[in-house]
């Protein structure tokens, strides 16, 4: 009796584990078995239903390099940067067909070691997708947020010289001679280049003619306008290296 009553509650156990619930909710692939297919369970040796993606909200992962780990551990120590536990860091995310970063979301997750083959540390973001624009497996570029924003000085990329490991700039002084200045750079937003230290407002850099001047010399400077090459990026679309709208008095000449 005891012997038919196990075989019984296991029969049903059994018949229980025919009807599969998914934990999660989500979007179906193409069902891997049909009807009377022997399946069988066990983690790794399992035969597979069928998967399941969750689409909203979606998740986005990706590998920051060390300079940049780097800088926001330092941000942290400075108080000029949150822990992604404390409060959210924003993310913007572009597809490849799309203009920008015009999807916002944030970080949920950052791994906690670098990858020594790669140098980089796994983070992942989380972005609300209602419409479902946002499908696994596409390739998206992403955009840490690290600063707020705030006024930078930009140059054109071709003024910029680079010499024994340094950036550097040639400014005209106030007496029409040319200067050469060491800068440290910023992020590159298309033709302009934000200057984090070395010149001010003020200073006038020298764009073109730059193979016919050098240290020293007096020229006679043509002042250029940058307004073609003038990017003032709304706050949701500044970059991690600090990127910020666009001084009021762009800081570039032509030397002659």
């Amino acid at each position: 009796m005891e012997a038919a009553k196990a075989a019984l509650e296991r029969a049903r156990l059994d018949l229980d584990w025919t009807k599969v619930t998914a934990p999660i909710s989500g979007r179906t692939s193409r069902s891997f078995v049909d009807a009377g297919n022997l399946v069988q369970g066990g983690f790794g040796a399992g035969t597979v239903l069928t998967r399941i993606v969750t689409k909203d909200p979606i998740h986005v992962y990706l590998d920051v390099d060390e300079r940049t780990v780097l800088t926001c551990q330092q941000k942290i120590r400075e108080g000029k940067m949150q822990k992604y536990r404390d409060t959210l860091i924003p993310l913007r995310l572009g597809l490849a067909n799309e203009e920008g970063f015009p999807h916002e979301g944030g970080v949920d997750f950052v791994d906690n070691r670098v990858d020594a083959s790669t140098g980089t540390l796994r983070v992942r973001g989380k972005f609300d997708n209602p419409q479902s624009i946002l499908v696994p497996g596409l390739f998206a570029r992403v955009r840490l947020m690290m600063d707020e924003a705030g006024q930078a000085i930009f140059v054109s990329e071709r003024a910029l010289g680079f010499e024994q490991g340094q950036h550097y700039l040639l400014v005209v002084s106030a007496k029409n001679e040319v200067e050469y200045r060491r800068v440290t750079v910023g992020a590159l937003d298309g033709q302009l280049r934000v200057i984090e230290e070395g010149v001010g407002p003020e200073d006038r850099v020298i764009v073109t003619g730059l193979q016919r001047v050098r240290p020293g010399v007096t020229v006679k400077p043509k002042l250029v306008d940058l307004t073609p090459l003038k990017i003032v990026l709304p706050p949701s679309q500044h970059s991690s290296s600090g990127v910020h709208t666009a001084s009021s008095r762009p800081a570039t000449s032509t030397g002659e």
